[in-house]
């Protein structure tokens, strides 16, 4: 398998990955906060990207990514697993999974615009059309869920009443593209030479891991961990490996492909999430 066809399969696990994501903290942004659930994802995050760099040899060659690659990897952490993280579960609270994931397509036309400009990467027309295919889409699967909804049996599931704020959401869903939207551009840019892309992930994971830490550090946060629902921090923790999972194929992804090929692929999770998300979180 070339490196491109490499970096397609890459990006479409990531995508499932994310979706599953999205589905699981859905559930659990009902009796947790999105602070509490990028902070747990995060924490479980890095161990988990930490041992992957290990078993593939990557921690071994950690002198290989330059200082600059280095900055750039915590940059990339922050902006999209603080920023971006932290927005899209206010998202994903506000409007639901579905909304929430069609809402941060917006990411993909920033990235690859960014990556046009100052990566230098080639789109052609043809991969342009598809890239708008991918982005819009998802928003012919994405209609108002009616007051019960049938199963697949062809009975009913009465739905706990939930309304959707589409403000909040879609400015939550703003400010978490614009974190996920310039995050690629800098995990490309620190690991396009290397390769590295497990290793990238682990340092930028930590690097948010650190920003969170402090953010939640405060007694009464530290109180409200402490005082968590088990089923919730149960799905957060679940969530976390899924998301780990998602961002590790990713990076990798990043790490053998262009941006341009790897973002409008993963942004096509948003299929996922809906078929996904019915299945799971369907009464709420």
């Amino acid at each position: 398998m070339g490196l491109p066809m490499l970096g397609i399969a890459l990006a479409l696990l990531s995508a499932f990955s994310f979706s599953m994501n999205m589905a699981l903290i859905r559930r659990g942004v009902s009796t947790a906060t999105p602070g509490q659930a990028a902070l747990i994802t995060v924490i479980v995050g890095v161990p988990l990207f930490l041992t992957a760099a290990a078993v593939s040899g990557q921690l071994a060659r950690a002198g290989e990514i330059s200082t600059a690659g280095l900055v750039y990897l915590a940059a990339a952490g922050i902006m999209h697993f603080v920023i971006g993280r932290y927005a899209n579960y206010r998202a994903l609270q506000a409007v639901g999974a579905n909304m929430a994931q069609v809402v941060s397509t917006l990411s993909t036309p920033l990235g690859i615009v960014l990556a046009l400009v100052l990566l230098d990467e080639g789109v052609t027309l043809l991969m342009w059309a598809g890239i708008l295919l991918l982005i819009f889409a998802p928003l012919a699967m994405v209609e108002r869920n009616s007051a019960r909804m049938p199963t697949p049996s062809g009975t009913t599931v009465p739905q706990q009443r939930f309304h959707p704020r589409m403000l909040e959401g879609y400015l939550w869903g703003a400010v978490a593209s614009v974190g996920y939207g310039t995050s690629p551009l800098l995990i490309r840019a620190a690991v396009r030479d290397t390769n590295m892309g497990l290793l990238g992930g682990a340092i930028a994971y930590a690097a948010a891991a650190i920003v969170l830490i402090a953010i939640m550090a405060a007694p009464a946060r530290i109180r409200e961990l402490r005082a968590m629902d088990r089923t919730g921090l149960r799905l957060m923790i679940t969530g976390g490996v899924s998301v780990f999972l998602a961002q590790m194929f990713r990076f990798a992804a990043l790490g053998v492909a262009p941006v341009a090929i790897v973002e409008p692929l993963i942004r096509a999770g948003a299929v996922f999430t809906v078929v996904i998300s019915y299945f799971m979180n369907r009464t709420i």
